[in-house]
């Protein structure tokens, strides 16, 4: 019968229904067009009275990571379509579970202090204001504070590129993994200079990079004529092949930290710059 039903069918509207019917369709209606990805900033005293917040009504016994995502509102469930962000926070005496992912994540420290650690693989990394540390795909990590005071860092993943396959994630068989190794040991160990006799559990090791004043300031981002203006916490989006600059009209220095997807689309041959006339 559908054979005969399909060889009824003499206009282009019967033909698109029928198609539809079989979950396909046909090139001359065009591509599904989905709305455009705007920039965007997230204030960050939002976010810190939201993680506060959350800090008192949500326990990390109800939650594997306290976190408060980044959401476009022209995306809708997502930051950006490449990189993930949101903005974490362990209170004093609180400890974050281990598990390990196929996502790769790097952790930029807003607040820190003594006795706060990521622990990647054994070792620990101290957590001070400022410290970026990474955590390569598929490493063990767990994150505690034994301070007196929050620590709050954001999160940055390569999640959304990682769900073009599949996000694998697997929780360490106890809450924290043990301490195997001494802190500084991927530094010493496994940088440029290392001993021949020490291989690498993983193409990518572990890093800490240490710096008290990785953010300050105010300043502005002009995204394609849309004026972002931003001050010290804030955290926004560009859009890819969008028109952008920077500018500080203030009287001192600002200092932006930013995370790029650069590096993958360049290994895809995807990437483009192009200068402009200012």
């Amino acid at each position: 019968m559908q054979q005969q039903a399909l060889g009824q069918i003499t206009d282009v509207n019967s033909l698109d229904a029928w198609l539809a019917e079989r979950h396909l369709n046909g090139h001359w209606r065009g591509m599904e067009s989905r709305p455009p990805f705007r920039p965007f900033v997230w204030r960050w005293n939002d976010i810190y009275q939201g993680l506060m917040k959350a800090a008192e009504v949500v326990p990390m016994s109800d939650t594997p990571r306290r976190t408060v995502q980044l959401r476009n509102p022209s995306l809708g469930d997502r930051m950006s379509e490449t990189i993930h962000m949101s903005v974490q926070c362990v209170m004093p005496g609180e400890f974050a579970k281990a598990h390990h992912h196929t996502a790769a994540a790097i952790r930029f420290v807003i607040q820190g202090a003594p006795g706060a650690d990521t622990v990647v693989e054994g070792e620990p990394f101290p957590m001070r204001p400022g410290d970026l540390i990474t955590t390569p795909n598929w490493t063990w990590h767990d994150h505690y504070n034994r301070s007196d005071q929050p620590v709050i860092w954001l999160d940055g993943l390569d999640s959304r590129l990682v769900s073009l396959g599949k996000v694998l994630q697997e929780d360490f068989p106890q809450d924290q993994q043990p301490i195997e190794r001494p802190v500084g040991y991927s530094a010493h160990a496994l940088a440029r200079a290392r001993p021949a006799w020490l291989a690498r559990d993983h193409p990518t090791p572990p890093f800490r990079y240490p710096w008290e004043e990785a953010f300050r300031g105010q300043g502005e981002a002009e995204v394609d004529g849309e004026l972002l203006e931003w001050s010290q916490g804030d955290i926004f989006v560009i859009p890819p092949w969008s028109w952008h600059k920077h500018g500080n009209r203030a009287g001192q220095d600002a200092i932006l930290f930013s995370m790029s997807d650069w590096p993958t689309l360049s290994a895809l041959g995807l990437y483009r710059e192009e200068g402009g006339r200012e």
